[in-house]
């Protein structure tokens, strides 16, 4: 396992605030341990703060995370041009609406179309476990594996 020195965690954050919106994959319940059923939906990013925690907003016909399992492991995927990121993390309903006021941007009407009026409207907190990302932008071609796991060891991202 490697720990991320400050120059990849900097270049993952970038990566990360480049992105609008992602794919957040969860367990669907009901589905058997030995075939678990993924399923994805869209989300918009609100913010990406300095540890690496993301905020997400989505809609959400029936609850976020019947889908979940009770520990709330997701995965997020972004893509861009030529950089992808692989995001895992722990996610949690934040249910202070005025949070997601707060975060609110015009560009998420693009997904939501009745804003902040939908009543299935949710604001999503991620703390990251790991991420994996590829950049291949630019003149520089890296390819990297990202591990946050001394986040989890409380080191930050």
């Amino acid at each position: 396992m490697t720990t991320p020195d400050d120059t990849q965690t900097q270049h993952l954050l970038t990566l990360l605030r480049q992105f609008t919106t992602g794919l957040m994959v969860t367990h669907a319940q009901n589905t058997p341990a030995s075939s678990p059923e993924l399923q994805a939906r869209p989300v918009s990013v609100a913010q990406v703060d300095d540890d690496g925690s993301l905020w997400l907003i989505t809609n959400n016909p029936g609850s976020l995370f019947d889908d979940a399992p009770p520990t709330g492991h997701v995965l997020i995927t972004f893509q861009k041009d030529n950089a992808y990121i692989s995001y895992a993390g722990v996610a949690i309903t934040e249910p202070h609406r005025d949070r997601l006021e707060a975060l609110w941007q015009p560009a998420f009407a693009e997904w939501i179309v009745d804003g902040l009026d939908d009543p299935t409207l949710a604001l999503v907190h991620v703390q990251p476990a790991h991420a994996q990302y590829w950049d291949h932008t630019g003149t520089n071609y890296t390819t990297l594996f990202q591990t946050l796991a001394s986040l989890l060891a409380g080191h930050g991202l």
